[in-house]
């Protein structure tokens, strides 16, 4: 079950991606892409990403990209 922030996310993700099926599933984007999703995240929920941050283990699936982001936005 997909939760807001996860609902957010993969909406900014498919802006610019084709979503797979399986949220675990490896992201496969060209690094331009993966940049603009990237910023449209940090626009999106407000946060700064550092380019040490954009990273396969941070970016790799949009299971990983979600926590990503939940890590940025927890209070």
């Amino acid at each position: 079950m997909e939760d807001a922030l996860e609902e957010q996310v993969r909406a900014v993700i498919a802006e610019h991606a084709e979503l797979p099926a399986d949220g675990a599933a490896p992201l496969e984007v060209e690094s331009l892409v993966l940049v603009q999703i990237a910023e449209d995240l940090e626009a999106r929920f407000d946060f700064v990403l550092r380019g040490r941050e954009l990273t396969p283990e941070h970016f790799g699936s949009v299971a990983a990209i979600v926590a990503f982001v939940r890590t940025k936005v927890a209070p």
